[in-house]
């Protein structure tokens, strides 16, 4: 007998309830927008040959990163 189902296809779906809250969600979904946007602005300014703006972007893009996985995004 094969495990999992017909032709070892596995047929079972496990949904789980969301855990945190929508509006965390949304800040989480938010943040990526943002570094999107930083990122999008770094690389912009690297073809102007403003090395100093897109380092400080790329900064805060990291920083914006490190705040979504560490207070946004629910365990």
């Amino acid at each position: 007998m094969v495990a999992g189902g017909i032709g070892g296809a596995n047929t079972t779906f496990i949904q789980t309830a969301p855990s945190g809250s929508c509006m965390r969600t949304s800040l989480a979904n938010a943040a990526i927008v943002v570094v999107l946007a930083l990122f999008g602005g770094a690389l912009f300014a690297m073809t102007l040959e403003d090395y100093g703006l897109a380092g400080v972007l790329f900064l805060s893009a990291s920083i914006v990163i490190y705040y979504r996985e560490n207070r946004l995004v629910p365990d």
